[in-house]
């Protein structure tokens, strides 16, 4: 505590708390300062370990002999001494004993730290004491009670409120008192409010009962479920529409539970919900609700401080999703335009720009008169409307009387129970949750990082948070927000020293340039997101709507004001920020959009793309005509449904013709619509989109190749730092002139190079022997230069490979070995460390196939597939079609398929020539073609009841699951309606499932879609094959001992 005491003897202590206490004490500086730390000597011990004139640090001992430390804060108001009280305790952290150290420390870490004066912002003091944190491993244990601790008790106008003192702990702290509180008590006779620590035990709530996905996979479940309730075959689609694994409610069951014993159980549940429709009433028990609370800020200690999550009864959510779905089709009549919620392809961020867009014209305006702008919100929205104003308004929109009473049986009188600490609460009625906003961008940034720290990650562990939790955080305000470019550069610093194990100040090293790291793993690098390039990705969907035409509140006031630079995306100086922002993006969208054409009235001939993402404006060398007779639509080029070949000879070249009537246009009744050209969806790929803005460069060079080694994370990024030459070797640090010597800490006598920490290393060779005892290992190289191109073509062809494995862990584990012992830890000697190795690595499954799914017939509503890593042959009696598609360029694709049967035997292979930029439209294509060819082959040979369909595309085969959906179909693009065909045929055979395959092992259907981009081609069996052919038949399965025909 802060004494304010010049001298502080033993009679001050007695006057003040009692003669049973000891203490130790600093005096107080001409009224100012001062510290007491008392204690019962009866209760426990204190040893005390430093005293300074900021800080009382002690040791205090247990009567059951734990230890902690303990230290008592008074920080000095001078930002540079408060630094020499950070320097000082610095040296005795991060500690492996518990830590605890309060006071005041006169600092704040953000704005929600004050209230009234100058508003806070970052400086050099709050910076100090968040980095004396994080490299200290101390975190702040937030509060109960009044949100400030300090008050300057001026007059009200003049009155300042901040939180100058808190308790920070360590992590063997938090471990050791999971339930640690910290309490703000009322101030009395100071201004400042008293700190209570109380070190509540850890309650571990009561269990309760609740339906696990994984006893799905327990055959007895299904007859315990059986013997329990009563079976029936009716189907509910709103039902199959419950998503699965999802948090349940009081009853306990997920909606895994209601479709996977639908049969059993639906008799009951649909005589229920009849039951419930027909007489307009719901039991109670129905619309009983459990709430989880999620803090929305740090420190959170209010009601409006927490994010309540409703978790809904499964019976409750059936009931309400086929309410929804007969609602559904009727919203868009309903909801007006300016409500950017509840309707699909509506959004807040165009209320967000066009809000920017008038703020603009505020601080542009020269009107004489002025202009105001008016925001009304009605703060918790929902929870103030009545339920009589609920059912007058239905009635008034026409609702029938039973439609009306569904709704209200559904919203009214629920009650609440909410989820604290696991326990539940007393039943509330009629309170729903409410939200709040964002609170300021790089404040959660670290907080985020300081409250998970650096020291306990690991470099594989900090890179998954990066990506995960931090890249993803500021993404909403890019997609619709201008954000400085140095807001940008504070984040990136902040993801920078997170990444490399530092913080913003500290001199961390930073092993390779910010711009190499900020590419996406197949180019080379991390995966983080460089935010400049990413928010002109996240920018193009608005740019987007401006030509998509969408039905979005902003559009038209951006055309009416900016007219013709509006769709060329032209910005000037004086443009709003939000304006330029967007026309940043504009050329993303100029090269990657395409029309799918249905009518044609609504595109260009001349200046939109539909052929290809260039307009043929820029293709002269194809057109017959004058520029200026291009003018009219595509409509002019069809007679409805068949293009007008005449009228195309009149303008175009055969070469042009060609690919135009090789367009598979929409169905007639449906409208133009423009797309991605990767996907030809409307949905922007904002992933693929941010992928193109690199270069592909050689996997060897860029240690792309390093993710595929089906090895954990720790050695993917270990070898990956190898392959960009950014290990701290002792030969990297002599040359940075960091180490005064170079050699190898081992004795070896040898430059600590990478070549010798990857071959020549005595300790790496000893280990390397005791492995090859019980393994084969690859073979030597000479040189890093060597080994890497050998690891790098192994994982091309065998990411699994055992000796692959093997290899990379045994370089990852020594160097651990090797950084132990530079660092005075312990480590493993060479056997030893080779049983780690071993155990490390072929724990680690070679094959990932769930066998008892792939010989069960799915449901015709749902196609399942596993993943594979190498060629498997199906059983008797299937065959199994492999298939690949590839992109030639300039519009030319081939498609290739492969039918095998359970010998591995070559039934047909073939290829198809075909026009397409997509991939994703080859591969389907691709499938097409083998399911067509298989089921010929079924009408053909008797005893053929099964096909299994593999691809190394699992956009591919998501999009034939959901297209296998008779509910959900909706063929409005060409690839919808493949994918429906090819389902179809499928749905042909008995038995049938998908499976995705490593594309390394599809190289013979790779070599197929190659060959066909020239033309097409059938082999079938007892043909000669090529012999590079055969080549990849063999090396697709290197356990499959077939011969092959051979040229």
């Amino acid at each position: 505590m802060e004494t304010k005491m010049d001298l502080v003897d033993r009679n001050s202590i007695d006057s003040l708390i009692g003669k049973s206490w000891s203490f130790e004490a600093i005096p107080s500086i001409d009224r100012a300062g001062g510290i007491i730390m008392a204690w019962d000597d009866s209760k426990l011990a204190v040893q005390p370990i430093l005293k300074h004139n900021q800080i009382i640090l002690a040791e205090i001992i247990l009567s059951s002999n734990s230890k902690f430390n303990v230290g008592g804060v008074y920080a000095d108001t001078d930002p540079y001494r408060r630094r020499e009280l950070w320097n000082t305790v610095s040296p005795l952290l991060p500690s492996p004993s518990p830590f605890l150290i309060g006071g005041d420390f006169n600092v704040l870490i953000d704005q929600s730290e004050k209230k009234g004066g100058k508003p806070f912002s970052t400086n050099m003091e709050s910076e100090d004491f968040l980095d004396f944190m994080l490299s200290g491993d101390l975190h702040d244990l937030g509060f109960t009670g009044p949100a400030f601790t300090w008050c300057n008790n001026k007059d009200y106008g003049k009155r300042i409120w901040e939180r100058l003192d808190r308790v920070l702990g360590n992590s063997s702290a938090l471990d050791l008192w999971p339930g640690i509180t910290i309490k703000h008590l009322p101030r009395i006779a100071s201004d400042h409010c008293p700190l209570l620590v109380v070190f509540e035990p850890h309650h571990i709530p009561a269990s309760s009962i609740r339906f696990e996905d994984a006893w799905l996979s327990f055959e007895e479940a299904h007859s315990i479920v059986q013997a329990t309730w009563h079976r029936s075959e009716e189907i509910q689609s709103a039902v199959s529409s419950l998503a699965s694994n999802r948090a349940p409610g009081i009853d306990g069951l997920t909606g895994s539970f209601f479709k996977r014993y639908w049969s059993t159980i639906s008799s009951d549940v649909v005589t229920a919900i009849l039951y419930a429709f027909e007489k307009g009433q719901l039991p109670q028990s129905w619309k009983d609700t459990s709430v989880t609370l999620v803090p929305k800020i740090p420190h959170a200690f209010e009601a409006k401080h927490f994010r309540p999550i409703s978790l809904c009864n499964t019976i409750y959510k059936i009931i309400a999703k086929i309410l929804v779905h007969r609602l559904k089709p009727l919203l868009p009549s309903l909801i007006s335009i300016e409500q950017g919620a509840f309707i699909p392809g509506r959004s807040i961020s165009d209320n967000c720009i066009l809000a920017q867009e008038l703020i603009h014209k505020l601080h542009t305006s020269e009107a004489s008169n002025g202009l105001f702008l008016i925001k009304a919100d009605m703060e918790q929205a929902f929870d103030r409307i009545s339920w009589l104003f609920l059912d007058r308004m239905l009635n008034i929109m026409a609702f029938p009387p039973t439609w009306r009473k569904w709704i209200m049986m559904c919203v009214t009188n629920p009650r609440y129970t909410i989820l604290i600490n696991g326990r539940r609460s007393a039943w509330i009625t009629e309170r729903r949750p409410s939200k709040d906003d964002f609170t300021d961008l790089l404040a959660k940034i670290r907080n985020r990082i300081h409250s998970w720290g650096t020291r306990q990650l690991s470099l594989a562990g900090r890179l998954t948070l990066i990506n995960s939790v931090l890249s993803s955080t500021p993404v909403y305000i890019l997609s619709h927000i201008f954000v400085p470019c140095s807001v940008l550069d504070c984040i990136e610093k902040l993801l920078r020293s997170f990444l490399w194990g530092g913080n913003e100040d500290t001199n961390t090293m930073h092993y390779l340039p910010w711009k190499d790291v900020c590419k996406p793993k197949s180019c080379g690098g991390l995966g983080i997101h460089d935010l400049r390039l990413w928010r002109k990705q996240l920018l193009a969907k608005h740019a987007a709507k401006l030509l998509q035409k969408d039905d979005c509140i902003w559009r038209d006031s951006f055309i009416a004001k900016y007219k013709d630079r509006a769709l060329n995306f032209s910005a000037k100086k004086g443009d709003s920020w939000i304006w330029r922002l967007i026309c940043l993006s504009g050329s993303v969208v100029h090269n990657n959009l395409i029309w799918l054409i249905a009518t044609g009235v609504s595109v260009s001939i001349w200046k939109d793309p539909w052929i290809s993402t260039i307009p043929l404006c820029k293709w002269p060398t194809y057109i017959n005509s004058n520029p200026g007779d291009l003018v009219s639509t595509v409509a002019d080029l069809l007679n409805e449904n068949t293009w007008n070949l005449t009228r195309l000879q009149q303008l175009f070249g055969v070469d042009l013709i060609n690919r135009i009537l090789s367009i598979r246009r929409l169905a007639y009744v449906h409208s133009d619509t423009l797309v991605w050209a990767k996907t030809e969806s409307s949905s922007i790929p904002t992933a693929a989109l941010y992928k193109a803005e690199f270069h592909q460069p050689n996997s060897l060079e860029s240690g792309a190749w390093c993710w595929r080694a089906k090895v954990i994370p720790r050695v993917q990024i270990f070898v990956w730092r190898m392959a960009h030459n950014a290990v701290p070797t002792f030969q990297w640090l002599f040359n940075r002139k960091i180490s005064n010597s170079n050699l190898c800490p081992w004795g070896c006598r040898q430059v600590e190079d990478l070549n010798h920490i990857s071959i020549y290393c005595n300790f790496l060779q000893e280990t390397r022997l005791h492995i090859s005892k019980h393994f084969p290992l690859i073979p030597q190289d000479y040189s890093w230069e060597n080994k890497l191109t050998s690891l790098a073509n192994l994982t091309s062809f065998h990411r699994d490979d055992i000796k692959l494995r093997l290899e990379l862990t045994l370089l990852y584990l020594c160097w651990r070995a090797r950084c132990a012992k530079v660092h005075g830890k312990l480590y493993s000697n060479p056997p030893t460390l080779a049983i780690s190795i071993i155990n490390y690595t072929t724990s680690q499954p070679v094959n990932l196939r769930p066998s008892r799914f792939l010989w069960s017939q799915p449901s015709p509503l749902r196609l399942t597939y596993t993943f594979e890593d190498s060629w498997l042959p199906p059983k008797s009696g299937w065959l199994k079609v492999n298939l690949d598609g590839s992109i030639k360029g300039h519009g030319v694709a081939g498609v290739g398929y492969l039918i095998r049967d359970s010998y591995g035997q070559v039934w047909e292979a073939g290829g198809r020539r075909t026009l397409t930029d997509s991939i994703l439209k080859a591969e389907l294509l691709a499938a097409w073609e083998g399911v067509k060819a298989a089921t010929s082959w079924r009408s053909k040979v008797k005893g053929v009841k099964g096909i299994w369909l593999e691809s190394d595309s699992t956009e591919m085969l998501d999009l034939i699951t959901y297209a296998s959906n008779t509910e959900k179909r909706n063929a409005k693009a060409e690839m919808d309606f493949i994918a429906q065909q090819i389902a179809d045929h499928l749905f042909d055979f008995s038995l049938y499932t998908m499976s995705h395959l490593c594309r390394n092992a599809n190289g013979a259907s790779d070599f197929l879609a190659h060959l066909a981009s020239s033309s097409d081609f059938t082999w079938v069996g007892g043909m000669s094959l090529p012999n590079n052919f055969c080549h990849l038949l063999l090396q697709d399965a290197p356990n499959l001992h077939t011969f092959y025909t051979v040229n």
